[in-house]
């Protein structure tokens, strides 16, 4: 029963990291997207969720760091 507390963290992390940080960074783009006028704000939410290492969101960021922010 000792490594209860430790398994609890570890799937505690997984679902941060699987679960509710796609979702959140979902939302986050699709705001940003739809506040830029930057194309369908659906699919960058899309992209930036689904896409594997969040690889998604980095592109997303790096195609729009030139864009004015208010």
């Amino acid at each position: 029963m000792s490594n209860f507390p430790v398994i609890l963290i570890l799937f505690l992390l997984f679902v941060i990291f699987i679960l509710i940080a796609p979702i959140l960074i979902g939302i986050y783009v699709y705001r940003d997207a739809q506040r830029l006028e930057n194309g369908d704000p659906l699919l960058w939410a899309l992209v930036a969720a689904l896409t594997p290492f969040y690889i998604g969101l980095f592109a997303y960021v790096l195609i729009n760091s030139d864009k004015k922010r208010m």
